[in-house]
């Protein structure tokens, strides 16, 4: 769930794509927003919703939302405007970066473990419980949850494909 000072004090004062009857859910997944916080698709509203209320940079805007999500995640966002840059966070589930080869353009992926990454790069580092990452084509900046800047090892896949 996310922090619930990001959302309104009821339903009624939500914002159109904040509004439980406006909340896309796949079948059979209920939604509810208020005070409690919003469950499944309705966190990536309220997400959302979030970093365009900043007004800062991406990087500075995810780093204030990671401080509000509550329960597990794993997550990539891209920013309209930002073709270059995805920012990767974890907490509870699995996150691993995956490197591209030399020459290979600058590639970089997200993945949720190694096996998937397999036939993009043999080269991965696994994020840590609560790290968050920043990439751009060519590098990769992890940070803590904390958002101290750290470094994870990273080595070859024992999957090649």
């Amino acid at each position: 769930t996310i922090d619930d000072s990001v959302l309104p004090a009821s339903p009624d004062d939500a914002p159109a794509d904040q509004h439980p009857d406006k909340l896309p859910a796949p079948a059979g997944i209920k939604q509810s927003v208020g005070r409690g916080g919003v469950n499944k698709t309705g966190d990536v509203k309220a997400v959302q919703t979030r970093l365009k209320e900043r007004g800062v940079d991406p990087q500075t805007a995810v780093a204030g939302v990671l401080k509000r999500l509550h329960g597990a995640f794993a997550f990539a966002i891209i920013f309209r405007g930002h073709p270059d840059l995805m920012i990767g966070a974890r907490r509870g589930s699995p996150l691993v970066l995956g490197y591209g080869s030399e020459g290979s353009g600058g590639e970089m992926f997200l993945g949720s473990d190694e096996i998937g990454l397999a036939p993009l790069t043999n080269r991965i580092a696994y994020l840590d419980e609560g790290d968050w990452c920043v990439i751009r084509r060519d590098n990769v900046q992890v940070f803590d949850a904390n958002d101290a800047p750290v470094t994870r090892a990273s080595g070859n896949s024992r999957w090649n494909m």
